[in-house]
């Protein structure tokens, strides 16, 4: 959980496990087949635990069904839990993502997470007469509960998601949000003690770039002193004059990406429509979400600066919210929940939905998504 798979490695595997190196090649013939065993064990781990929460939901509703409304107070629950109670199996479906990304072969497994959580939403959203709005739901769990696994004030960070969750919920049924204070005061927060990421000058600059593009292209076990060298054509020492550390490496490569992501204004993170890739490819949806995965996932861990939880958490979804007033007329502070709401659903969208490689897709999917706002 404290490390990527492409931070892993045999000799430092064999450590944890106190074992010697040379049994995982006995056992497994190489890494890629140790992810997929454990990839398997994490799935089979997160479906009893699915089951178990989806059994229990619908013993205790029975025979009653609730309004959409009360969809959100679920959800805010069950992403709470899956991001706190069963963390390990978080991380390993977003790894799982990461993985079938950059290398088909794990593919399948990602289906089978997806799998996992489309099932379980399609037994519990008609409890709440909210079916029409099944798929919707799996994908705003999906992008909420990757932000929730970064940890920021917890009272702050919970009394968010309650108030997302309960957007979601009022959308679904035809409803705005209402008033949502600890989001507006969650924003207002996130500015106060923006440090500014910066990036040096010189040799830095160069540096920072190339272990970006690296990470972005490749993964963290791509971001090394001699391949960050290669990449920015400098040598060895000087790159190791601006970073000694491989953790320094990556805290400047993280940093890159969020000023590519935003532009240099936090307000421009947005997961469905990032303001510059990070790769040379500007046409790249896949590449710019496995950025910004990448960095959420170091910032959950601890490897990136702190003060970025904040801006990823709370200072996102510009594109979002310029769609949600060309969509719905409401206040602006009604339109900043609505956008981060519909910000999470984007990331669940351009992670898991089959149609996300048609430019088109996402255009007809915005429209049934608006629809019950629309008809109130």
């Amino acid at each position: 959980m404290d490390q990527g798979s492409g931070e892993l490695s045999a000799r430092g595997l064999a450590a944890i496990a106190g074992v010697n190196a040379s049994a995982i090649y006995y056992y497994f013939d190489d890494l890629e087949h140790l992810y997929d065993a454990a990839q398997r064990a994490a799935i089979a781990q997160a479906s009893d635990w699915i089951a178990q929460r989806r059994d229990t939901l619908i013993l205790e509703l029975q025979a009653t069904d609730l309004p959409p409304s009360a969809l959100g107070s679920f959800l805010a629950q069950l992403t709470d839990a899956w991001c706190e109670d069963a963390r390990p199996l978080g991380f390993a479906w977003r790894e799982c993502q990461l993985l079938a990304a950059r290398n088909p072969r794990f593919a399948p497994l990602r289906v089978e997470w997806a799998a996992l959580w489309r099932a379980f939403f399609a037994a519990i959203c008609p409890r709440f007469g909210a079916a029409a709005a099944t798929e919707a739901s799996f994908l705003f769990f999906d992008g909420e509960s990757m932000l929730h696994l970064m940890r920021w004030h917890p009272t702050i960070d919970r009394a968010a998601l309650d108030e997302s969750c309960a957007t979601w919920g009022r959308w679904i049924g035809g409803n705005l949000p209402g008033d949502t204070p600890w989001r507006l005061h969650a924003r207002a927060r996130a500015r106060a003690t923006l440090s500014g990421v910066a990036i040096p000058d010189g040799n830095g600059a160069a540096v920072a770039e190339a272990a970006a593009a690296l990470l972005a292209a490749r993964g963290l076990g791509a971001v090394t002193h001699r391949a960050v060298a290669a990449q920015a054509g400098l040598t060895l020492g000087a790159v190791s004059h601006v970073c000694r550390r491989t953790d320094d490496l990556l805290r400047l490569a993280y940093a890159q990406i969020y000023l590519q992501l935003t532009g240099g204004a936090p307000d421009r993170l947005d997961a469905a429509s990032p303001a510059t890739p990070p790769t040379s490819d500007p046409t790249s949806a896949e590449a710019r979400l496995l950025a910004l995965d990448e960095l959420i996932l170091a910032v959950a861990r601890g490897r990136a600066e702190p003060g970025l939880v904040g801006m990823l958490r709370y200072l996102r979804g510009t594109t979002s919210i310029h769609t949600v007033r060309e969509r719905v007329r409401c206040s602006e502070s009604e339109s900043i929940a609505l956008a981060a709401v519909l910000s999470s659903i984007g990331m669940g969208f351009w992670r898991t939905s089959p149609a996300h490689d048609d430019p088109s897709a996402y255009d007809g999917f915005l429209d049934r998504l608006f629809a019950p706002l629309s008809a109130g």
